[in-house]
């Protein structure tokens, strides 16, 4: 099955309310390709960084309750952050570094 985009404000029924407006933001700033994907038992939410030809892609679970769901949208905009500070060479595998906190409290004071 094809995938079906979507308005970005479609990602409101995803979150908890009043959390959008952060979001947007780094989406538009680092300019995300977000899917939201159907349950995956491996994974809840997935970063790749941006080639040459694509942009930035982050995919999260849309099962997920709106929390969780926030949660691990940050969690995966901390990997982009610090892949886009740190660059190609880093090694970014240690998932709880300080650099994935750091990032993560980026984020969240705004």
């Amino acid at each position: 099955m094809p995938k079906k985009e979507a308005p970005l404000g479609h990602l409101e029924n995803y979150l908890p309310k009043g959390s959008a407006a952060l979001i947007y933001e780094y989406l538009h700033t680092y300019k995300i390709h977000l899917t939201i994907t159907r349950t995956r038992k491996s994974v809840l939410g997935d970063y790749r960084h941006a080639t040459h030809e694509d942009h930035h892609r982050i995919s999260v679970n849309g099962s997920l309750n709106p929390y969780a769901f926030l949660l691990t949208l940050i969690h995966e905009l901390g990997h982009l952050i610090t892949f886009s500070s740190m660059g190609t060479g880093c090694s970014l595998t240690e998932k709880s570094g300080n650099w994935l906190i750091a990032a993560c409290w980026k984020i969240l004071s705004g």
